[in-house]
């Protein structure tokens, strides 16, 4: 996985295990302990984001208390100051920040009875905000086999799925509201499929599933009773899909505790580029808007995504050669480019936007007859972009906890 700078993990136990008490349900040796064998392993020295639980309210084996928590690389990403929230205080997003750090979703709503809560964290990557929400919703115990005599099968743990995912939709939307521009990250282990009811709610009309963007022959986190199937999921809000990579990582589910895997589930993996998409969350160079996230016409980029100046499009979004702005971003006739979209005295057009040897003005943006003639000279910024181009990596943290105590 090459060290993700943040990893949602699920079913963490507390630091005993299954040994009855004590009842903090603390889980900080758990966590040390994991984060020793992957530095062991040559990987970063993680941190660690936890709430604990209440004893024996999340459901899983008795005395377990299992939660969903975070690592991260402190070298690569920080967690915004906030304060930190209990097991029984409910998180909101207020004025661009979560009002606990880390906090838990309506952890007091009674769909959340006996199951794990959803865990958001704020994080800071480069001077962007990320929050990420990790889950692990009720399981399937009790449902009728996809494949069983009774079809279409009965899916009595639905229901309540169905109320997780609407809670956590809602605080999606509630965040959208505040700040349409926050990066959210909504991951783990959702005990259903991506095509599932439970499914098609959390991601409403804010966020997308980026399992939808593995081919299909790859699209599988978990094999049960001979099908593939995908329980684990990473979405992401809309702006950032065009900028999201994904992956699912075949390392478990094929093989055996035999074979040395270290879960039954299948790690998620997304690559997200925070520093280069436009405004509106396309790549650049889509025309929808500046490379640099700025309106068109601000001067700061072109509007296909190119450097001003470059002969690719005016400044102002339009065809250069429309005589409404100058390739480079300036207004028509001040001798900084021609209308054009081509350098000033390579006798294409005037400075004005109109034609060469009409009167109006030079190609080079000076008087007619004044002798006056500009050198071709080019600037480009692509290098400049590129410089900062930084890689944000969420996910992958499912095969690293899962139906498997750490031992000493």
């Amino acid at each position: 996985m090459e060290s993700p700078d943040i990893v949602g993990v699920v079913e963490v136990q507390d630091n005993n295990g299954q040994d009855q008490g004590p009842d903090d349900a603390d889980a900080s040796k758990s966590y040390e302990r994991l984060i020793r064998v992957i530095q062991e392993a040559g990987g970063p020295q993680y941190d660690y984001v936890n709430i604990d639980p209440e004893y024996n309210a999340d459901g899983g084996a008795p005395n377990g208390n299992i939660r969903v928590g975070f690592l991260y690389n402190p070298e690569r990403v920080s967690l915004m100051d906030g304060e930190h929230g209990t097991a029984t205080d409910e998180v909101a997003y207020k004025d661009g920040k979560l009002t606990l750090n880390p906090g838990r979703i309506a952890p007091n709503h009674e769909a959340m009875k006996s199951t794990r809560k959803p865990l958001a964290a704020q994080f800071e990557f480069n001077g962007e905000s990320v929050v990420v929400i990790a889950n692990h919703l009720n399981s399937k115990l009790g449902d009728d086999a996809a494949f069983g005599q009774n079809q279409p099968p009965v899916l009595g743990s639905e229901p309540q799925r169905m109320e997780l995912a609407k809670l956590i939709n809602n605080f999606v939307k509630e965040i959208a509201k505040d700040n349409p521009e926050e990066n959210v990250v909504v991951l783990g282990d959702m005990n259903d499929f991506e095509f599932s009811n439970p499914l098609q709610v959390l991601k409403g009309n804010e966020l997308t599933n980026m399992i939808d963007h593995v081919p299909a022959e790859k699209r599988y986190s978990y094999v049960y009773q001979g099908n593939s199937q995908v329980l684990d999921h990473i979405l992401v809000s809309n702006h950032l899909t065009e900028v999201t990579e994904v992956d699912i990582l075949h390392i478990n589910a094929d093989f055996t505790e035999m074979h040395g895997r270290a879960s039954d589930h299948e790690p998620v993996l997304v690559q997200m580029d925070l520093m280069n998409r436009d405004d509106d969350g396309t790549p650049p160079g889509d025309g929808d808007g500046d490379e640099d996230g700025t309106p068109p016409g601000d001067g700061n980029g072109d509007d296909d995504g190119t450097s001003p100046g470059d002969g690719n499009g005016d400044e102002d979004g339009t065809p250069p050669g429309d005589g409404n702005g100058d390739d480079d971003g300036t207004s028509p006739g001040d001798g900084n480019g021609d209308d054009d979209g081509t350098s000033p005295g390579d006798g294409n057009g005037d400075d004005d936007g109109t034609s060469p040897g009409d009167g109006n003005e030079d190609d080079d943006g000076t008087s007619p007859g004044d002798g006056s003639i500009l050198p071709k000279t080019a600037t480009t910024m692509y290098t400049m972009m590129a410089i900062g181009t930084l890689l944000l990596v969420i996910g992958g943290g499912f095969l690293l906890l899962r139906r498997r105590h750490l031992q000493e």
